[in-house]
C-alpha cells in the first residue's frame, strides 16, 4: 500500500477507536503503531492491524479467525510474535 494510502487508513482507525479515549500513531518497523496512554496496543502493517494479546483475550481472537503478526527475518523462515503486555 502506498504510504500516503496507509496514512489514510492509519487516520480512519484512529478515528474508529476514537471511542477509547486520546490514541497516538507513529511509524515502526516499516508500519505504525498505535499507543493508547504512551502504551502500544496495536501494530498496523499494509491494510492489516494486530492487536495486543494476553492469555484472557488470546483465544476469543483465535475463535474469530485473526491469526498473529509474521514477519521473516533472513533465512530464518517467518516467525509468530505475541504482542502480551505485562
Amino acid at each position: 500500500m502506498p504510504k500516503d494510502q496507509q496514512a489514510e487508513y492509519v487516520a480512519f482507525l484512529l478515528e474508529m477507536l476514537e471511542p477509547m479515549g486520546a490514541l497516538s500513531a507513529g511509524r515502526m518497523f516499516g508500519g505504525y503503531v498505535i499507543r493508547h496512554a504512551s502504551i502500544p496496543f496495536a501494530l498496523i502493517f499494509n491494510d492489516d492491524i494486530y492487536f495486543k494479546v494476553d492469555a484472557h483475550n488470546k483465544a476469543d481472537y483465535e475463535a474469530a479467525g485473526s491469526e498473529p503478526f509474521r514477519y521473516k527475518k533472513g533465512d530464518k523462515g517467518d516467525r509468530d510474535i505475541q504482542l502480551e503486555t505485562t
